[in-house]
């Protein structure tokens, strides 16, 4: 027979357990039994004896938590009860939810189970266990990425009925996965139905938090730019769902779109020339997750920044682009064109460009020099002796299908590329 010691009051009880039976004894310079069958005792000792078999029972609940036992606040509750009515003390039949000593323990209890699962790796553990489902799988299933925008700040995106929306994150010293799991709440996750709408509102609850940035389709757009790379998509690649991302006025994400190939949404940030023309697509630094759910940056590798050399030889191509079809046009050139012509009449700058601009470029500089001896008579024609590099004469017939090959060769390039990258990048 197994004896348990419990002061309550300032007096002394000893519960003596034999299986399911307790008998209890009170201290008070003698020992006394107690027999709850008498009005005297019931009314005299029931609060003391409530308020120790809830300790006892209290301290073997607190020890199952500390080793990970339960998933749920529902499942603590069940089996505290339970085992309180489960002992037979003088055939009574004692309702514990209405002693206060039963409702502190609980909240005592489900105090150390929050507390215990602040730690993400057991909550992680005890959500799969509880739902037989993989996290990352539902994470990848929601659209959840997070991307490094700077050493402070990320660009999270996720999917809310099969619309992606885009906030900014500042903590440097957590991640996505880490928040959400922290504000799952416990008992709401019986089902994986009931998961899904938590994560859900888990971004809700979290908004202030985070700066929202709008998404829109770009089937409405009438930027020429974009137009140009999204067409393309739908065209070749039958890909709809891209969305252009309208950044806040704090500009913390600068103009984006996200364009989902299969394995999440990518993010591709854009950078502008003073004239509007798209000069880069840089793709997003991914925040991974590995297959023990620990997250770090995307690590490029050499396949990854022949990519990115890939993407800004395209952008510088562009570029090019749009200044020779400025020309063709006779459309009046920016300064920063301008620019952009002296700097690439320099040898070593002329060879450092892709061959599709360099192509490009001697036209230009012809069609340049060609204006500039309009505009003043006086410039004579043999600059050319001073020039580091042959003007060849373009082979083509039509001069609007060569620009049609530009844009082309410029998209394919990029579509390329996203797709290599979107390949050997894996989700979070």
């Amino acid at each position: 027979m197994d004896k348990k010691i419990i002061f309550v009051n300032g007096e002394m009880y000893i519960f003596a357990f034999s299986n399911k039976n307790i008998t209890v004894f009170n201290y008070n310079g003698n020992y006394k039994k107690i027999n709850l069958n008498t009005k005297e005792d019931f009314d005299l000792h029931i609060e003391n004896i409530v308020v120790g078999i809830v300790q006892i029972v209290g301290e073997e609940l607190l020890n199952k938590i500390k080793n990970n036992m339960f998933i749920s606040e529902e499942e603590i509750k069940n089996e505290f009860l339970n085992s309180l009515k489960k002992f037979n003390i003088d055939n009574q039949n004692i309702y514990y939810e209405t002693f206060k000593a039963y409702e502190d323990k609980l909240e005592e209890l489900n105090s150390a189970f929050q507390k215990q699962n602040d730690n993400v790796k057991q909550k992680e553990e005890i959500i799969e266990e509880k739902l037989n489902v993989d996290l990352k799988t539902i994470f990848q299933d929601h659209g959840i990425n997070e991307f490094e925008i700077t050493d402070t700040k990320s660009a999270i995106t996720y999917e809310k009925n099969g619309i992606p929306y885009v906030i900014t994150h500042t903590n440097p010293d957590t991640n996505i996965y880490e928040e959400v799991l922290r504000s799952l709440d416990f008992d709401k996750l019986n089902s994986k139905e009931q998961l899904d709408m938590e994560i859900d509102n888990s971004f809700e609850r979290e908004k202030d938090r985070f700066t929202e940035h709008k998404t829109e389709t770009t089937y409405n757009s009438f930027d020429n730019n974009i137009e140009e790379i999204t067409d393309f998509l739908r065209k070749n690649y039958g890909i709809n769902e891209i969305y252009d991302v309208m950044p806040s006025n704090d500009n913390t994400i600068g103009e984006s779109l996200l364009v989902d190939y299969g394995n999440g949404w990518q993010l591709l940030t854009i950078e502008r020339d003073i004239n509007g023309i798209i000069t880069s697509v840089k793709l997003g630094t991914r925040k991974n997750i590995d297959n023990e759910k620990n997250t770090s940056l995307g690590v490029q590798d050499l396949k990854t920044e022949n990519l990115e050399d890939e993407l800004s030889n395209q952008a510088i191509t562009n570029q090019i682009k749009g200044i020779l079809l400025k020309l063709y046009q006779n459309k009046e050139l920016s300064e920063e064109d301008k620019k952009v012509i002296e700097k690439n009449k320099i040898e070593s700058n002329f060879y450092t460009l892709p061959p599709e601009a360099q192509q490009m470029f001697r036209e230009i500089s012809e069609l340049y020099q060609n204006l500039q001896i309009e505009l003043n008579p006086e410039i004579e024609k043999n600059e050319e002796k001073g020039r580091a590099y042959k003007i060849e004469p373009p082979k083509k017939e039509d001069k609007n299908a060569f620009i049609e090959i530009g844009i082309v060769t410029f998209l394919s390039g990029i579509i390329t590329g996203i797709l290599v990258y979107a390949f050997f990048i894996i989700f979070v």
